[in-house]
């Protein structure tokens, strides 16, 4: 008999697809299924040939289930109407034929509310991955009071969903305290995203390279503007600084560049495949990056393991448990606090070298890929 996974996305895949971050085994960890149905809550035809590699050895099938995100908003007021309107849509997609053994879903919102369904329907168990959480969901894309209003209805859905959920799987810590905001701690186990364990490379080479090569990646966003850190470059007449991201402020840093005459200095690419990103880290001599979201984004995740030196802000929300002074060189958001950073690791070789591999060292220990597939597929035969 075969096993078989129902995986619930609400990601565009083939965004992910043109940004090189399909995974092995992403869908189908330790290849425990021998087939993956992969539904995504929205109308987006990826490359199947290319997104087969997520699912590892397993057949892949894929369906499109758009579900408006005005559904979440109403949830709360209405469930019996969204259940059954989703419901009704889901003759299309025979979930009894498929017969899944689980059904997983990556974030919650639309794609959780879909397994919600096909549970009350069918109860087939559902495992939940949290990437982030409402009030970090929200910032930066919603103008108050919409923000305030979307926050409050995807909490109160959270609660409704998720204590259904056979587990939830927070993929980083901070993500802990908005789950017991809604009491449902102790269903949780933290899982840590899976990274590319092909490609990443270890830095070995500590010695400075001239011009010294600086490194930030990650979303062009309010809440990501890095402008503390390019003010400190343009102090640092001996560094360069390379920022891949694009994003709604990519214009104003673009701007803000030119504004301080950092042309030849400070480089923007909007994107770079991630295969291609992680097997060039080693090459960098620091790693610096600025976000206000209560969060471990895969981008500093992947410098850790290529045993970079890394610089990052305090943040002004929850501050997340990984990322703390004995791991990460945490600096106040202003041109001084990264400004002496900078400095105080490019003076000393040896420090930064036995900083930099002490970052591994930590990061090996805790999300090293291929102990986060075990972390996976042991969840996964649990729920069997």
């Amino acid at each position: 008999m075969k096993k078989k996974l129902v995986v619930i996305i609400n990601d565009r895949l083939s965004d992910l697809i043109t940004k090189g971050e399909i995974t092995p085994r992403y869908y189908n960890p330790g290849e425990v299924f021998d087939e993956v149905h992969l539904i995504a809550t929205n109308d987006d035809r990826p490359d199947l040939a290319i997104l087969k590699k997520t699912a590892g050895r397993a057949e892949l099938f894929f369906y499109n289930f758009p579900i408006p995100k005005s559904y979440i908003l109403i949830m709360d007021f209405f469930p019996e109407w969204v259940e059954r309107k989703i419901l009704l849509l889901l003759n299309d997609i025979n979930i009894r034929k498929i017969d899944p053994l689980l059904v997983r879903c990556y974030g919650s919102g639309t794609n959780s509310l879909l397994a919600y369904c096909i549970y009350q329907k069918w109860k087939y168990s559902f495992v939940v991955s949290l990437h982030t959480h409402p009030d970090a969901f929200v910032c930066g894309r919603y103008e108050w009071p919409l923000r305030k209003m979307y926050s409050f209805c995807l909490k109160r859905m959270d609660k409704r969903i998720l204590s259904k959920a056979a587990m939830i799987l927070p993929v980083y810590s901070s993500i802990l305290d908005y789950l017991e905001s809604i009491n449902l701690r102790e269903r949780s186990r933290v899982l840590y995203n899976v990274l590319d364990a092909v490609n990443i490379r270890l830095k070995s080479d500590y010695t400075l390279s001239f011009p010294i090569k600086i490194l930030s990646v990650g979303r062009i966003v309010q809440g990501k503007f890095p402008l503390q850190l390019v003010k400190a470059i343009s102090e640092i007449p001996s560094a360069e600084l390379t920022i891949i991201g694009d994003g709604s402020w990519w214009k104003k840093l673009k701007n803000l560049v030119k504004k301080l005459n950092l042309e030849g200095r400070v480089f923007l690419i909007p994107s770079l495949p991630n295969n291609q990103l992680v097997s060039q880290l080693y090459q960098y001599d620091l790693f610096a990056v600025h976000s206000d979201y209560p969060e471990m984004n895969k981008s500093t995740m992947e410098a850790m393991l290529a045993g970079l030196p890394i610089i990052l802000n305090k943040r002004r929300r929850a501050a997340v448990k990984e990322l703390n002074d004995a791991t990460i060189r945490l600096v106040e958001n202003t041109k001084e606090g990264y400004k002496g950073a900078i400095l105080a690791l490019l003076q000393d070789k040896n420090a930064r070298e036995e900083y930099a591999r002490a970052i591994h060292s930590y990061a090996v220990k805790t999300f090293l890929p291929e102990k986060c597939e075990i972390d996976y597929k042991e969840v996964y035969e649990s729920q069997q």
